[in-house]
């Protein structure tokens, strides 16, 4: 089994999706905090360090966009990769266009422990330990 060393924070206000992607990630070695919305998220990027920031798009309070704004702008914090996790993101929504080149990735839902270690190799080939 394919381990990593990194730490992620999930940002999701669906707690059964959040579990279950802490428990996926958790099987892979990362280490994983989670934050129900984005006011909550952006406080705890300036608490802590993360390597990646896995962000739904729509959150009560401050969606996945405005965090990744935010954060992008905040020059206190040490910037972590970034990846919207969305139902059906749409490549052409002014948002996406806006803030191209200030993410990392689209994981979309259903998500698969496949395609997320995928995007887990493609951004941190340096932090696998273990095959």
């Amino acid at each position: 089994m394919i381990q990593f060393e990194c730490s992620v924070l999930i940002v999701e206000d669906d707690e059964d999706l959040r579990d279950i992607l802490q428990n996926i990630l958790k099987r892979l070695g990362l280490s994983t905090q989670s934050a129900n919305d984005g006011e909550m998220a952006l406080e705890m990027l300036k608490e802590s360090q993360f390597d990646l920031v896995i962000s739904d798009v729509s959150m009560p309070k401050k969606n996945g966009f405005s965090l990744l704004k935010d954060l992008r702008n905040d020059p206190t914090v040490v910037q972590p990769k970034f990846c919207f996790l969305s139902a059906g993101i749409d490549e052409n929504d002014e948002n996406v266009k806006l803030l191209a080149g200030k993410f990392d990735g689209i994981l979309l839902k259903p998500f698969r422990q496949e395609i997320i270690i995928s995007k887990l190799r493609e951004l941190f080939p340096d932090r696998i330990v273990s095959l």
